[in-house]
């Protein structure tokens, strides 16, 4: 595994009727385990977790959770609220590990971080030692050890329709569903945190109601996309040619319409995918449609 950064001191469940590509999830109970685990975590950061609510306005527990990275300026917000009401951001954390280079995930073994709208599910259990985490206080900052302490970590839907044409836009193999949220510190494409920030993620994203609020969704950005941006900052991306400029300017156009709305609104997204309005080449390419919330 190609580590970016240092280390400093199976099943899913989730119910959804969220469109986004065809990413369809199957409702089922969480086993027995992560409720004694999220009192664990709690035992760990709950104070801080209910003097954060506070300081944003949130209720707590918050019913729904909504996380926003950014890959260049390493940083993850954490936005949460009501099941049916305006988010407001909790907090910011540093992303320990990532790829920053702007610029999406095209290939299998790229080491780039995925860029797009996308919902994430709980994964539990892994022979990987950066998963896990020791709950011990005095040991949540070392390193993962398989078998000691606790697995879990969050999963995102990568690669989704707008991926996938992408990847079969530049001809190249299409890449598996490997990217996830998790501790340690450690990045071969995914975002990664140090274990306390992590934990203070997870105590969010347990909370998260999907059946009245859908699934926790996760946008990944290049940058943030404000007005005045660029394809400067694309210089380096290894997949710059394959993609090319023009796809590339277009894509992140459309990023930023997602971005945009959703600092409008304060809503999660209604996103649907669909064919761009402007194709480019023969058979045109897929974009996100984002429907009012």
């Amino acid at each position: 595994m190609r580590v970016v950064g240092r280390y400093r001191p199976g099943q899913i469940w989730l119910g959804s009727s969220l469109l986004l590509g065809t990413v369809a999830f199957a409702a089922t109970r969480p086993p027995p385990e992560r409720a004694a685990l999220l009192s664990e975590i709690d035992d760990l950061n709950g104070a801080e977790v209910r003097s954060a609510c506070r300081a944003a306005g949130v209720a707590y527990p918050p019913a729904r959770a909504l996380l926003r990275g950014f890959k260049r300026e390493r940083e993850l917000e954490l936005w949460a609220g009501p099941a049916d009401g305006e988010l407001r951001l909790v907090r910011t954390l540093p992303i320990c590990a990532v790829d920053e280079q702007p610029g999406p995930k095209l290939r299998p073994y790229d080491h780039k971080t995925p860029e797009g709208f996308y919902v994430a599910d709980y994964l539990y259990d892994s022979r990987r030692w950066w998963m896990w985490i020791d709950l011990t206080p005095d040991r949540l900052a070392d390193a993962g050890v398989v078998g000691v302490g606790r697995s879990f970590y969050l999963h995102i839907d990568y690669p989704n329709r707008v991926d996938r044409a992408h990847t079969d836009a530049a001809g190249f193999r299409r890449p598996k569903s490997q990217i996830c949220l998790h501790g340690n510190c450690v990045s071969d494409g995914c975002v990664s945190l140090r274990n306390r920030d992590f934990l203070f993620v997870y105590a969010f994203a347990a909370r998260h109601d999907v059946v009245r609020a859908g699934p926790l969704q996760v946008h990944l950005f290049p940058f943030r996309l404000e007005p005045g941006w660029s394809l400067s900052a694309a210089e380096g991306y290894i997949h710059r040619t394959a993609l090319g400029d023009q796809a590339l300017e277009r894509f992140w156009e459309n990023l930023q319409e997602g971005y945009a709305l959703f600092n409008r609104t304060r809503q999660p997204l209604r996103v649907r995918v669909g064919p761009t309005q402007r194709a480019l080449g023969v058979g045109g390419r897929l974009r996100y449609d984002f429907d009012p919330p």
